[in-house]
């Protein structure tokens, strides 16, 4: 399961991100193409191990889902308040606290 490190105002920590949902039911989309594009997805099929055309289609659109999402948390990154100064203090304090913990 993916996770992301979050800034928590007492310590750094893992949260867990939603896995993505089993595609089990599916429904037919066409799409028109000027045939210089075709030839590009055939290719990029073809080259990239996938069964299908459609199979390099779903991967395109699961990568653009994950890049809005990426794009959402980085956002909500830059928008949240700045977490404390990492400096040689914060290494220290925190290599202190990983070797305590091993």
């Amino acid at each position: 399961m993916p996770t992301r490190l979050i800034n928590d105002p007492i310590s750094w920590r893992w949260q867990t991100l939603p896995t993505r949902p089993q595609l089990t039911d599916m429904t037919t989309m066409n799409v028109s193409l000027p045939e210089e594009l075709k030839a590009f997805v055939d290719s990029q099929a073809e080259r990239g191990g996938y069964g299908s055309t459609s199979e390099f289609v779903r991967d395109l659109v699961r990568r653009e889902q994950d890049r809005q999402q990426l794009r959402a948390l980085l956002l909500d990154g830059a928008s949240s308040p700045t977490g404390p100064i990492a400096g040689q203090g914060y290494f220290s304090a925190l290599r202190v606290r990983v070797n305590s913990t091993v």
